[in-house]
């Protein structure tokens, strides 16, 4: 059983809204744990606090009710003027007198945003509407269209992909459709005398590096 710390009387373990703590019925007294203070305490008290302990060298005047060590008595300015407190720096605990607690500097209240009108948040929310609606169309517009021009019908028939609505080129690609004519014209003059050129040009395995392969 934990013993209080000042009158050596037995604590009680309570829980707040914040967490939980030790209580003695006797002087009043509480410890509580610097991960509960963090939840209402200011941070720059606490912050002073913690390092005040780790470099404190005041003679301690009792003992932690968890690990039987001393505790670094610390001073500290509360609400009500300077007091000390005992904090224990292994079990990260800190013991308060009466009325200690209630003279620690708490957190400002969160501040809660003026909640809109009725009729702000309806357009609000058909604003948001709208967003939706326009951010739909433009992503798929042009989904499922007709090919603009009548030679894109033929690939489409193939099924093989047509553009549509692309944007238009800046500049012509005139080196594509030059070594397009090119073949295509080498491959007519070709079949007027295709043994020949298979047997000249002809792809041979055993010969794979003629002409530069």
């Amino acid at each position: 059983m934990l013993t209080c710390p000042k009158c050596q009387a037995g604590l009680e373990k309570r829980s707040s809204d914040n967490g939980i703590f030790w209580h003695c019925t006797s002087c009043d007294g509480r410890a509580a744990t610097l991960p509960l203070l963090r939840r209402s305490v200011q941070p720059e008290f606490l912050r002073a606090l913690w390092v005040s302990a780790n470099q404190g060298t005041s003679a301690a005047h009792c003992r932690c009710p968890f690990c039987n060590r001393p505790m670094a008595e610390v001073p500290a300015t509360g609400v009500s003027g300077e007091f000390f407190l005992d904090v224990c720096t292994s079990c990260h605990l800190v013991w308060f007198d009466l009325q200690e607690f209630q003279a620690l500097p708490q957190k400002p209240p969160p501040t809660v945003e003026a909640e809109l009108p009725a009729d702000a948040r309806e357009k609000l929310a058909l604003l948001k509407v709208e967003c939706i609606r326009e951010r739909a169309e433009s992503g798929w517009e042009g989904h499922g269209a007709a090919p603009a021009e009548w030679w894109q019908w033929l690939p489409a028939v193939l099924g093989m992909p047509v553009e549509t609505a692309s944007a238009a080129t800046r500049i012509r690609p005139w080196a594509t459709w030059g070594l397009a004519i090119l073949i295509a014209a080498i491959s007519i003059l070709a079949f007027f005398d295709l043994e020949n050129a298979v047997e000249r040009f002809g792809l041979i395995p055993a010969q794979y590096g003629r002409y530069g392969g």
